[in-house]
């Protein structure tokens, strides 16, 4: 009756019960064939059987295990592997469905572990210590990830993540305000200021680092390695290389707004607002001032008013964006020469652009053949 009558606690039977009902399939995590290779042709179920078949006559070093990785480790190889890997991945949706010649499958959609920053809000009202902070960029997303998925957050059903170490990195401190807001967008929006105040490209990621425990961290510049045109390690992408196709690249003002009217607290001619823009891209010509409306409520001080300005003439600038489909060749090789993450010099129509490999997506056939999609995408 333990885990029955309360949900702040639960105890170790429950974690293994959970584990094995998961891993097995009837549970909220699963595993993405196309997101790991190695798990191609593992049947999920018949692993997790055999697993357990193995440490039957085992049971009296199963009653001295005292934490689930205990249980994990008592697993025989390969199965234990292919476990942790299966463990790592979230299922969301599944549907069956039939193609054009009548064969009926079944379609697994499952995220992976930056998914556990959507699950939280910012459970804080508007001016206290967790809502409103000043400090560097990396630091402020990490203080809110530790305060609200974190062993900081009081609750066990909402620590699901450790944090990487402070870096003091992202530039110059920024004040914001983000009370009761989405973890995962919250993250996203201290990622544009930094952009759009200190020009630095800020990024992160959720890794896991054992069977269901996972870590936050912070990339500066990029999420892998820097292999640009000024890195002094330069990685060439274009057409006359053979390794570029579907090449396009353009410059877009459409959605262009370099006027922002920021609303924060009060109401009516009470409420606080503040105007931030951009005085050359508004005089373009006379006719591109451009407006926008932000709310901004929920933030209590100037600085978070203008830091939520600045961030949106970011988002809405002109963008000059040069994007592609990269292919492996003998002397560019995925997993080899660059990775996902990684920055790229990619050329086309004339322009030199770094690119960021931005997804790989691998496809495995019905015979285990594999083929691979990778996306750029460079801003000048």
């Amino acid at each position: 009756m333990f885990d029955a009558e309360q949900r702040d606690h639960t105890c170790l039977l429950s974690r293994v019960t959970e584990y094995v009902h998961a891993t097995g399939g009837g549970g909220f995590s699963y595993f993405y064939n196309d997101r790991e290779p190695a798990l191609k042709d593992v049947n999920h179920a018949e692993c997790i059987a055999t697993a357990l078949e193995a440490i039957a006559d085992k049971m009296s070093e199963v009653k001295k295990i005292k934490s689930l990785d205990d249980f994990v480790n008592l697993l025989p190889q390969p199965q234990q592997g292919n476990l942790k890997k299966i463990f790592a991945y979230f299922l969301q949706d599944w549907e069956f469905w039939t193609d054009n010649d009548g064969a009926e499958y079944i379609r697994l959609m499952a995220n992976d572990a930056n998914w556990l920053l959507d699950t939280a809000i910012v459970w804080a009202y508007s001016g206290s210590a967790g809502a409103s902070k000043n400090d560097y960029p990396d630091d402020m997303m990490k203080a809110i990830v530790k305060e609200q998925l974190g062993v900081s957050s009081g609750v066990t059903s909402r620590t699901k993540l450790t944090c990487a170490p402070d870096l003091s990195a992202g530039g110059a401190s920024i004040t914001k305000d983000f009370a009761y807001r989405n973890v995962l967008t919250t993250l996203q929006e201290i990622c544009e200021v930094a952009q759009e105040t200190n020009d630095i490209w800020l990024g992160f990621d959720v890794v896991r680092t054992a069977p269901g425990q996972f870590e936050f961290r912070t990339y500066t510049g990029q999420r892998g390695q820097n292999h640009g045109r000024a890195s002094g390690d330069p990685r060439l992408v274009g057409r006359q290389y053979g390794n570029l196709s579907e090449a396009s690249f353009g410059t877009y003002h459409s959605d262009e707004r370099n006027v922002v009217l920021v609303a924060g607290q009060g109401e009516d001619a009470a409420r606080t607002l503040v105007t931030r823009s951009n005085t050359s891209r508004m005089n373009a010509s006379k006719w591109n001032r451009r407006e926008y409306f932000k709310d901004s409520r929920d933030d209590s001080t100037t600085a978070a008013l203008e830091a939520d300005g600045d961030a949106a003439l970011d988002e809405f600038r002109p963008r000059q964006v040069l994007t592609g489909t990269l292919h492996d060749t003998p002397g560019m090789q995925y997993g080899i020469h660059y990775q996902f993450g990684d920055v790229l010099s990619a050329e086309a129509f004339g322009y030199h652009v770094d690119c960021r490999v931005g997804s790989v997506k691998i496809k495995v056939d019905q015979d285990g053949g594999e083929q691979l999609d990778i996306k750029l995408r460079g801003e000048l």
